[in-house]
């Protein structure tokens, strides 16, 4: 951990060692993965929430490691483990997805109550849109840089992990890292024995 010994106390520094060590232990054993490297947490004092990685290096502001939840790690983790994908809907699902610490499924939770928030200024059509959003954002690759599209994607590959497991996620995002639109479509049929439109209407069947 680098960082400005004027900006930040011993104690801090302690105390945010520790949780990242957590982190990174619990969010490997979810992900089933092994990564016996270090990762570089590199602090900075400004900023009320800003955070960002590159390679096995996480960039900080204080407001944001304060309430960090391993975002930046599962980002790490997946591209260091498995592979780098273009694909935002799959990188910052997986990252929505197992970032929290104690309750992994809380993503889904957060997404149904802004849906309902959403719905009631909106109108039933939102719920056909989302289904829609899911196969355009994951197949085309239309991921937007907004807290729907986060919230969406991250509840999604959660419902992927409980349905079918942390492997078959994995495998989903290791073809992405390669495949075509068309070939990624084919491939989640074969992966999940289901076109994606069938999940997509499953996954909103249960919560909806």
């Amino acid at each position: 951990m680098y960082y400005n010994e004027s900006d930040f106390s011993l104690q801090e520094i302690e105390r945010f060692g520790l949780r990242k060590e957590r982190l990174l232990d619990t969010i490997a054993s979810v992900l089933d993965v092994s990564y016996p490297y270090r990762i570089i947490t590199k602090l900075m004092r400004y900023g009320r929430s800003k955070a960002f990685y590159y390679r096995a290096e996480t960039y900080e502001s204080r407001g944001y490691i304060l309430s960090d939840n391993g975002h930046e790690i599962v980002h790490i983790l997946v591209h260091e483990t498995i592979g780098v994908s273009e694909n935002e809907f799959l990188s910052e699902g997986l990252a929505e997805a197992f970032q929290l610490e104690q309750d992994y499924s809380d993503i889904i939770q957060r997404f149904v109550a802004y849906r309902g928030e959403q719905d009631s200024v909106m109108g039933d059509s939102t719920w056909r849109m989302s289904r829609s959003d899911i196969v355009e954002k994951l197949i085309e690759n239309g991921f937007e840089d907004t807290y729907y599209d986060y919230l969406l994607a991250g509840a999604f590959t959660r419902y992927l992990y409980d349905r079918y497991g942390i492997a078959k996620v994995k495998e989903l995002y290791r073809v992405s890292c390669y495949a075509r639109p068309e070939v990624l479509d084919k491939s989640f049929t074969e992966l999940f024995h289901v076109p994606i439109d069938s999940v997509v209407n499953r996954f909103f069947d249960l919560y909806f």
